[in-house]
């Protein structure tokens, strides 16, 4: 049987019923549900893809390509854009 959600807490809660495992973010960990276990996987090819998603009409285009850069700076040590 295969449980699906994309809510990260719903999730943890299907692990915490005895549903199954998971592969989560590390920041699920933070969330401290009673009962669920983490185990870091340490793997240097492992990669989470993120996207930006704005209205695509909108007066505040300007700004909202002008912050695209922001994430670039932060994550730069992490990854390749």
């Amino acid at each position: 049987m295969v449980q699906e959600a994309s809510e990260t807490f719903t999730i943890l809660n299907f692990v915490r019923a005895g549903l199954g495992v998971s592969l989560v973010q590390s920041a699920a960990a933070r969330m401290k549900v009673p009962g669920v276990r983490f185990h870091e996987l340490k793997m240097p090819e492992s990669e989470w893809a993120i996207g930006i998603a704005w209205k695509r009409i909108s007066e505040k285009r300007d700004l909202i390509l002008s912050s695209l850069t922001q994430p670039r700076i932060c994550c730069s040590r992490f990854t390749t854009f």
